[in-house]
């Protein structure tokens, strides 16, 4: 990671909006972002279309294994599998759990605001303000504004209060910023105590194999996760040590 003091002045260049009150800055240049998260997940999936690949939309209930392979059964259909991959996020281990495996999985409810029409110049970077806290994502003709995390399972109604404080947080960070019309979402980091993924042969079901647990970087670690999962299934070495991400570390 390369990390660079950022100038003031040049600040005020990438966030004219940011509160007069901030002081000092760095810099992440290789960080990237995306300006539309639907777009490139959409695009990936087209891709993978693309190359012969089939995509179903159904909700999977419960995984059974039958002879050699797997029955998958979803709320609309069963379908065989020799080999499967269960990759759900925070919802894995409610899948796994049938077959025996108890495995530390925690959500961490994410919040974010977006504001469809900023009245203000939007940054040209992400930023994160660290002592307010509160952070903010251009997006294709918006702003996404974020900061809060939560302990409270899968099933607990969304918290609007959390919603409520990310609108003053960011308030204090772009003091400019009118915030009449927002839309709030919520959604589930999957996450582990270690920080670290799972992804790994299921230590006791052959052709059952996970990848899950990526918490707040699953967009970035999906790509390296991808590669090395095929590596696994295919039985090839893979491009990395893997046994850091290892299921029988818990």
């Amino acid at each position: 990671m390369i990390v660079e003091a950022l100038d003031l002045r040049e600040l005020r260049r990438l966030v004219p909006a940011l509160t007069p009150t901030a002081s000092h800055a760095i810099l992440l240049p290789k960080n990237g972002h995306t300006v539309n998260p639907q777009r490139l997940v959409q695009t990936i999936a087209a891709l993978f279309t693309d190359a012969g690949g089939t995509s179903r939309q159904e909700n999977v209930l419960k995984i059974m294994p039958e002879g050699d392979g797997y029955r998958l059964i979803t709320g609309v259909a069963n379908h065989l599998f020799d080999k499967i991959v269960v990759a759900a996020g925070a919802w894995s281990q409610r899948l796994l759990a049938p077959l025996g495996y108890r495995f530390p999985l925690e959500t961490e409810r994410g919040y974010h605001i977006t504001i469809p029409r900023p009245n203000i110049q939007p940054p040209v970077i992400p930023v994160l303000c660290l002592n307010t806290p509160a952070g903010v994502s251009p997006l294709d003709g918006g702003l996404r504004c974020a900061g809060t995390d939560e302990f409270a399972g899968l099933d607990a109604p969304m918290n609007e209060k959390r919603a409520t404080i990310m609108l003053r947080t960011t308030q204090n960070m772009l003091p400019g910023l009118n915030i009449d019309d927002y839309s709030i979402w919520m959604g589930h980091r999957p996450s582990l105590p270690d920080s670290l993924p799972i992804i790994d042969h299921a230590p006791n079901h052959k052709g059952l194999f996970l990848a899950f647990g990526h918490a707040h970087a699953g967009m970035t670690s999906a790509p390296l996760t991808g590669r090395l999962i095929t590596e696994l299934i295919a039985g090839r070495q893979p491009s990395i040590d893997v046994r850091p991400f290892r299921a029988t570390r818990f």
